[in-house]
């Protein structure tokens, strides 16, 4: 529910303009306002036309998806606040539930989260980890705060990465910009094409051996697979994605970590930076200076 007292206006204002202009929901989720959920003004249905006044109370209310919570889950939590909740996924838990069976999901983990302290909110992640990628995900409590960052780019969602690579990355600053698309014939692989859609990496190297190398990035864009796809494009594929060429030998799913976020807050307008810890298989991986030194 959002709960709104109307200011002065410049000029005449429908409720859908106004919720438009000044509320910060998006177009599906006022349809499924008006199809599903109720609208009040001062406590009573607005009649068909009405022009909001200076000092109207507007209720915005919708009805929540049924979620099935599949197990309770534990949740790692690196920030939260009334509309915002960071949490750390480990690799191998599914960002969404999926059409295959039934499994437990990071939606599970944080609508556990929700009903165990008694808040009626749903998941609205702002955007998404592969399955098998770690790291800190950005959730909204609220649709209209998940639409803040899919249509303010001055709220700057910055997203930076550790990940371990094959070989030898001697280049140690610059960026990789190579369109991408999906993989004829795969539902799953993406792949670098001239009539892909933009895709800008940025890395710097930190550690490198013949071996391995430890190399941070930074997204520009946020296509699917995009870090893996890159690295694979310019002969470093991450260590243990064996859909891009990886090697399992020392590590069973792809070595990429979401070690940072940065934004400013959609209310409050403050930075807010949070960050991760590396996961105990890459920080092995690490301290294993027979693989990999500094």
């Amino acid at each position: 529910m959002l709960v709104y007292r109307i200011p002065a206006l410049p000029k005449p204002t429908s409720i859908r303009d106004f919720i438009r202009l000044h509320c910060g929901l998006s177009q599906s989720l006022w349809r499924r306002i008006q199809r599903e959920g109720r609208i009040l003004c001062n406590d009573q249905a607005p009649p068909p036309g009405y022009w909001l006044q200076e000092g109207d109370l507007l209720i915005l209310a919708w009805p929540k998806h049924p979620a099935t919570i599949v197990a309770p889950l534990p949740i790692d939590i690196a920030y939260e606040d009334d509309v915002l909740l960071v949490v750390n996924k480990p690799a191998g838990l599914l960002a969404h539930p999926h059409a295959g069976p039934p499994e437990a999901t990071l939606a599970d983990a944080v609508l556990t989260h929700y009903q165990t302290c008694g808040w009626d909110y749903e998941y609205h992640p702002v955007h998404r980890l592969d399955r098998n990628t770690s790291g800190l995900v950005l959730i909204a409590k609220r649709p209209d705060i998940q639409h803040f960052f899919q249509k303010d780019s001055l709220l700057h969602l910055q997203r930076s990465y550790l990940g371990l690579c094959h070989g030898d990355w001697t280049t140690h600053y610059g960026c990789i910009q190579a369109p991408l698309t999906r993989k004829p014939g795969s539902l799953i692989e993406r792949c670098v094409a001239a009539d892909g859609q933009n895709a800008l990496t940025h890395y710097h190297c930190c550690h490198h051996t013949a071996e391995a190398s430890l190399v941070r990035f930074h997204l520009e864009t946020g296509r699917t697979h995009q870090i893996r796809v890159h690295c694979a494009y310019v002969g470093h594929p991450l260590l243990g994605d064996d859909l891009y060429g990886g090697l399992q030998a020392q590590i069973q799913r792809q070595a990429l970590h979401a070690y940072a976020l940065r934004f400013r807050h959609p209310l409050t307008k403050k930075v807010i930076c949070v960050r991760s810890p590396l996961p105990s298989d890459m920080k092995n991986l690490l301290q294993n200076k027979n693989y990999l030194k500094k």
